[in-house]
């Protein structure tokens, strides 16, 4: 009889457990905040990029899937990272929303962290001369590691904010 209760009790639990996994899964991704810019086409891809040349930045992009853990796990890291991050700029491309910008971006594995320098093109004076600037990509980092993603921010001229910069940035953000 005892063990007739386990396993039911067993059975039970292994039901409910898958349940909630699967509605788990089906859950919105939830907004973390941050400055983290969300790409669906080439022309905000091209947009970022031209704003990320005009003001000297780097260009940090998450190709995330909504059904992928450690993508799950590393958003809010990332979203706070963009807050505390000065230099650069971040993206996030969603690759089952966005398959073509994934291609473009050379997703092969989830998530990808690519990090990209911008910068404006030379003017042409002779013909046939090659042009200086445009992007570049910088690094790229496959799986979450978020003291990678640091260090390879700062590598490339991202810094932490001082704190009287944040504090002032909290200021003109609530006026």
């Amino acid at each position: 009889m005892l063990t007739l209760v386990i396993a039911i009790l067993c059975s039970s639990l292994c039901l409910v457990y898958c349940l909630y996994a699967r509605w788990k899964s089906k859950q919105p991704w939830p907004d973390f905040g941050g400055r983290v810019t969300e790409l669906s086409s080439y022309g905000q891809w091209d947009t970022l990029v031209d704003r990320a040349a005009a003001e000297n930045l780097i260009v940090v992009v998450d190709l995330f899937a909504l059904w992928c853990p450690p993508c799950r796990r590393a958003a809010p890291v990332y979203a706070k990272m963009s807050e505390e991050m000065m230099g650069a700029v971040f993206a996030k491309v969603n690759v089952d929303k966005s398959p073509e910008l994934a291609a473009l971006l050379g997703a092969r594995a989830l998530p990808t962290f690519k990090l990209f320098r911008s910068t404006p093109l030379s003017p042409l004076t002779n013909v046939g001369q090659a042009r200086k600037g445009g992007l570049q990509e910088l690094e790229a980092m496959q799986g979450w590691d978020e003291k990678q993603l640091r260090y390879l921010l700062e590598l490339h001229g991202a810094g932490a904010i001082a704190e009287s910069e944040k504090a002032r940035l909290l200021a003109l953000a609530s006026t």
